[in-house]
C-alpha cells in the first residue's frame, strides 16, 4: 500500500468520470480528506453518454479519463470497445457479497442502490402492488415513470429483472403492456425521482439512495416489490488512463472502510457488509439483501446490453 500511495503522488492528479454529481461528492471530497494532495477532476453525465464518452475517446487514443463510474450493464460495452483493463491486487473483498464481484477485476463494486418503485403518497394512498406484473394493466396508465432504459441503469434493471423467472412469453407480453401505458420517459433517475415528487407521476423505478437521501416530510415511499432488481455500482479503470496508480489508490480507497463510511455517511448503501450504519443494507431492506433478487438474475442484460437496448429502442424510441 504504502508503494501504490507513492507513485500515486508523483503522479499527483486523478480524472474521474461520474454518473453525478452525487457520485463525485460521494467520493472525492473523502479521498482528498485522505490524500490531501491529490488534484481530483471530474465529469459527470448518464451511463449511456458516459460510455459513448470513454470508447471515443479510446478509439481516438485521447487520454483523458483514469476511472469511470458506471452500472454493471455497461461492464460488457466497455469490455467490448477495450475501453476498461483490469485492476488488480485490490484489498480483500471478502465482506462484499460474492455476486457482486467481478471475478476478473475489470469492475469494482463501490456502492448498491436497489431498484425500487417510489410513490407519491398523496396520488398512490393505499400500497401499491408488490408484484411488478400489475404495472403492465391500464388502470396505471400515464402514471408511471423512469429514466431511459437506453441508459443501461436503474429502469434496464428494473425491466431485465423478472425475465428469467417468467419466461420470454410472459416477459414480453408484459414488456408490450408497459409500453403501452403511456410511461413518462426521462433523462435520467433524479429526473424520475422529481416527477414523482412533484406529482407529475404517481409511481416511478427510482435507486432507493434517492428515497433515502429526500427531505424530510416528502410525500415519497419506497414500495418494496417482490424480487427488488440489485443495482450495484462500479468503478473500472480506463485501459488507457494517464494516471494508472492515482486510479488503483482512488479504487483502492472506495472500498476501504473509510471510504465506504464515507458512502454511508452520504445517505448511500456500502457494499462492504461490516459497515455498521443506518443505510446498511441489512437496515434499509426488509430482509436485507435476501429482498433483492441475485444479480444472476440479470446475467443476460449484463452480458448482452445490445439485445436489451433494441428491445427498448422499439418501446421507448431514444
Amino acid at each position: 500500500m504504502d508503494q501504490l500511495v507513492e507513485r500515486a503522488k508523483a503522479e499527483g492528479t486523478i480524472s474521474y468520470y461520474a454518473l453525478s454529481q452525487q457520485s463525485i461528492d460521494l467520493f472525492v471530497p473523502a479521498f482528498q480528506a485522505a490524500y490531501p494532495w491529490a488534484k481530483v477532476s471530474t465529469f459527470a453525465a448518464t451511463g449511456s453518454s458516459l460510455a459513448s464518452k470513454v470508447i471515443l475517446e479510446t478509439k481516438a487514443r485521447v487520454r483523458n479519463c483514469d476511472v469511470v463510474l458506471h452500472p454493471p450493464a455497461q461492464r460488457q460495452n466497455y469490455l467490448n470497445n477495450q475501453a476498461i483493463q483490469p485492476t488488480p491486487n485490490l484489498p480483500d473483498l471478502a465482506n462484499v457479497p460474492e455476486g457482486l464481484r467481478d471475478p476478473d477485476s475489470y469492475s469494482l463494486p463501490t456502492y448498491q442502490n436497489p431498484i425500487v418503485l417510489a410513490y407519491n403518497t398523496k396520488l398512490v394512498t393505499t400500497p401499491p402492488p408488490t408484484d411488478i406484473y400489475a404495472y403492465g394493466d391500464p388502470a396505471w396508465k400515464g402514471k408511471f415513470v423512469m429514466e431511459r432504459p437506453q441508459n443501461l441503469g436503474l429502469a434496464a434493471g428494473f425491466l431485465a429483472s423478472h425475465r428469467q423467472d417468467w419466461g420470454d412469453a410472459k416477459w414480453n407480453q408484459w414488456l408490450d403492456a408497459l409500453g403501452g401505458n403511456e410511461v413518462l420517459i426521462t433523462e435520467n433517475a433524479t429526473s424520475s425521482y422529481q416527477a414523482v415528487l412533484t406529482g407529475e407521476r404517481s409511481i416511478g423505478v427510482i435507486g432507493l439512495n434517492d428515497v433515502l437521501n429526500q427531505a424530510e416530510g416528502a410525500p415519497v415511499k419506497a414500495c418494496f416489490y417482490d424480487g427488488i432488481a440489485p443495482l450495484p455500482v462500479y468503478f473500472a479503470r480506463i485501459a488507457n488512463c494517464p494516471h494508472p496508480f492515482m486510479a488503483a489508490l482512488f479504487m483502492t480507497f472506495a472500498v476501504s472502510k473509510a471510504g465506504q463510511e464515507a458512502v454511508a455517511k452520504a445517505g448511500n448503501i456500502p457494499v462492504l457488509a461490516d459497515i455498521d450504519a443506518p443505510t446498511s443494507i441489512t437496515k434499509v431492506l426488509p430482509r436485507g439483501q435476501d429482498s433483492q433478487l441475485p444479480t444472476s438474475a440479470l446475467a443476460t442484460l449484463y452480458s448482452g446490453p445490445d439485445e436489451y437496448t433494441k428491445i427498448f429502442n422499439k418501446l421507448w424510441p431514444a
